[in-house]
């Protein structure tokens, strides 16, 4: 990402800069062109510089749909360096796609301590990921549900054991 690009969004997320303000300069044309979009946020990825991460994170919500970006949002999901998680998670709660429950798999395996940063209990995490695991609900999905409705932690499994209750799939 260039420098001016940068301030731009520096600007923008200190309510220096509008929206539109932004998208009509060199930000607005990384975000209009998902090529482009896309490469900045693997190079961010890639430099490990989580500044610059968060911000390149920043352009893709700005694009719009995630859609086109899920498997790069998979990534993100299991990348400690940002600080989006729940965004992406959300994100790739909204997509639905079968393909992402191995990375959600991934994501809860690895566990929460890199979210710390949220200031969120494990239930309220963990709610992240049944979310968007009932959202996908093919049985690859509801695997995981129900694999982790047996946590060691019992406030995560209780989360799980909900979801599922939800779903139909438990008493």
């Amino acid at each position: 990402m260039d420098d001016a690009t940068r301030a731009a969004l520096d600007a923008h997320l200190g309510g220096a800069l509008d929206r539109e303000a932004l998208l009509a300069g060199p930000a607005g044309a990384l975000v209009r062109d998902p090529e482009r979009l896309e490469a900045t946020l693997r190079a961010a990825l890639a430099a490990g510089d989580d500044d610059e991460l968060d911000l390149a994170i920043e352009l893709l919500w700005l694009a719009g749909d995630p859609t086109p970006h899920r498997e790069l949002l998979e990534a993100l999901l299991v990348h400690p360096g940002h600080h989006h998680h729940q965004a992406v998670t959300r994100a790739l709660q909204r997509i639905a796609s079968p393909a992402s429950v191995p990375a959600l798999r991934r994501a809860l395996a690895a566990g929460f301590d890199h979210l710390g940063y949220t200031c969120s209990e494990p239930a309220v995490i963990a709610k992240w990921f049944s979310w968007a695991l009932a959202e996908i609900g093919d049985d690859a999905a509801i695997a995981a549900l129900r694999e982790h409705a047996a946590s060691r932690d019992p406030e995560v499994a209780a989360e799980f054991r909900y979801r599922l209750r939800r779903l139909g799939l438990e008493p």
